[in-house]
């Protein structure tokens, strides 16, 4: 093991090869709520390579297991959050968990650089967010990974999964979901549809998946 340059008792560990990424240094977890962010974190502990966690959750719980580090963060700081990444010689982030989307309404919580870039978006849906906010950290001098190659085997697959096979009235809704899902998602909302008899009982929306099921 490596002693870290620049943050005392921080170890940087051998770096492994996992599902076609190279982890040679030091990755960053932004952390929301959910079990996704603790899959991550216990993957790359796997790999070798335990993540510097900047935690938005309202408890750690399990992921305290997997983490090298851990920065408990009130609300998203970019500014904080870029400094200290920097102070630790981070290069990499990857970004996983739910982090409720109406905190883009309220950018008197924020420091300054977020309240920057919070006024310089033109769109705020769900998929205008997340790739600014992304375009932002690139443009920062960090690499944003994607999770799906380092979890594959967690990623659902097309077709069946689990439990019994659905119904000939259940197919049909299906089929149906999908043609309101083919419209709403391009225009960033409805990532989740719940039909039931061909009539749309719920579309997702800024509430997020959870409250819409």
């Amino acid at each position: 093991n490596q002693l870290h340059p620049l943050c005392e008792n921080v170890y940087i560990l051998p770096y492994r090869k996992q599902g076609g990424i190279f982890m040679e240094n030091q990755v960053a977890l932004i952390a929301g709520e959910g079990v996704l962010p603790i899959a991550i974190a216990d993957r790359l502990t796997d790999m070798g390579t335990p993540p510097i966690v900047y935690s938005l959750r309202e408890s750690i719980g399990d992921l305290s297991k997997y983490s090298l580090d851990i920065v408990h963060l009130q609300r998203p700081e970019f500014g904080f959050v870029i400094k200290d990444m920097r102070k630790r010689n981070i290069k990499s982030i990857i970004m996983a968990g739910t982090v409720s989307k109406t905190l883009a309404f309220k950018p008197s919580l924020f420091d300054l650089t977020t309240q920057k870039f919070l006024a310089s978006l033109i769109f705020r849906d769900d998929h205008s967010l997340l790739g600014a906010i992304v375009d932002f950290f690139e443009k920062s001098g960090f690499e944003v990974l994607s999770y799906k190659k380092l979890i594959p085997d967690l990623i659902a697959t097309v077709g069946h999964i689990a439990g019994r096979n659905p119904t000939k009235e259940e197919v049909n809704d299906i089929n149906y979901g999908f043609s309101i899902c083919r419209v709403t998602v391009p225009l960033s909302f409805g990532q989740t549809v719940i039909v039931h008899k061909k009539s749309v009982i719920a579309v997702e929306a800024m509430e997020g998946t959870d409250a819409a099921l």
